[in-house]
């Protein structure tokens, strides 16, 4: 399904191009001329613009020209001219527009030109999303150790959950691994293809939050010279997952529970809504409860995002984990030719006085 603007100034015309192309599935809306056009350019996100070129107002070469210069993400043009304008159809082309119909023009021919669009406009976003994954992936997925079973079970309720888009809430101490948990989960959903996409709340300034959560456009603040998609764009389709998440200012939580609840949101400095499906993991260090006892979290929002919870328990707890755990970092760090540890050193690993309490069960 593709977002459609139909703009002709034939009425008749305009509803039968509409009507036509709503039952194939798109999502069409329609304008009267060039400058209803561009308000409705304004307001949302197309993918493809179809337009006539002989309009009141606003003609099609100008507001191809506009839609050029003007629009951020700017949607692939079809222009729909008469015999006596296919100069400017072939100008048009010069200015950018995807492809031309002559007027008449047969409906399946259009709207076969329209899935080529469509698919084209589509293959651009994806690669500027691509691209912005790229910079934030990392190269190597780790691997989870556990052998006792606390771990054990965690890695059940990780099996149970994976299927579903229910939110999830981790939480431990610091250091237990909570990211690779939301790794595992997310690796074994059917979002698995798409992106996995991370921020800790706590690592930004409340300034800067909002925008690497939303994204902004160009001039939404000093310094915004090009428009940013935010991480909720960036994990469409896949996971997003939110470390520390109690750290975020309470204004922050607000847009956050807005976004959650409709799938929608702005970006910074933006007047587009932007709709995503993205499901949500995240994390806290904190007790939940205490935190909203507090007011330092929002309850509304704490039940969002804890539709299912996974405690991770610290590695003084478990023991039997500690052995194959230090088996493991060995091999990674030493490679094939590692050092093997003795049973007396082994020993000495499950009784040093003091144990940690937040050493990881996986490594990177």
């Amino acid at each position: 399904m593709a977002k459609l603007l139909v703009v002709d100034d034939e009425k008749n015309l305009r509803l039968v191009v509409q009507k036509e192309l709503s039952r194939q599935g798109h999502e069409v809306e329609t304008a009267p001329d060039g400058e209803a056009a561009w308000e409705a350019l304004e307001a949302s996100d197309f993918d493809v613009l179809l337009c006539d070129i002989n309009m009141p107002r606003l003609d099609g070469i100008g507001l191809l020209r506009r839609v050029r210069e003007k629009c951020q993400t700017p949607p692939e043009v079809i222009m729909l001219t008469g015999q006596a304008t296919v100069e400017s159809a072939i100008e048009a082309m010069k200015l950018g527009a995807y492809d031309y119909l002559t007027k008449p023009y047969r409906l399946n021919e259009l709207a076969a030109l329209v899935n080529q669009a469509d698919e084209k406009q589509k293959l651009k976003i994806d690669n500027q999303r691509l691209r912005a994954q790229i910079e934030r992936t990392s190269k190597h997925i780790p691997d989870i150790v556990a052998e006792s079973p606390q771990m054990k079970e965690v890695l059940r309720l990780v099996r149970r959950v994976a299927p579903s888009d229910t939110s999830v809430l981790i939480t431990g101490e610091s250091g237990t691994g909570k990211e690779l948990i939301a790794q595992a989960i997310h690796r074994i959903s059917p979002r698995a293809e798409k992106a996995f996409i991370d921020l800790n709340c706590a690592a930004l300034q409340d300034s800067l939050l909002e925008s690497e959560l939303f994204g902004h456009e160009a001039g939404a603040f000093s310094g915004a010279r090009a428009r940013k998609l935010g991480l909720f764009e960036l994990a469409d389709g896949g996971t997003l997952f939110l470390d520390e998440i109690m750290e975020m200012p309470a204004q922050l939580q607000s847009k956050l529970l807005r976004a959650l609840e409709t799938r929608t949101f702005f970006r910074v400095g933006g007047v587009k809504k932007v709709e995503v499906d993205v499901r949500l993991i995240a994390a806290t260090n904190r007790d939940p409860d205490r935190a909203v006892a507090e007011g330092q979290f929002r309850s509304d929002l704490l039940y969002r995002v804890n539709s299912f919870e996974i405690n991770i328990p610290p590695l003084r707890e478990r023991a039997e984990d500690i052995e194959p755990l230090a088996r493991h970092l060995l091999e990674k760090i030493a490679g094939p030719d590692a050092a093997s540890i003795t049973e007396p050193a082994a020993e000495a690993y499950v009784h040093l006085p003091g144990q940690a309490t937040s050493v990881s069960f996986a490594t990177v």
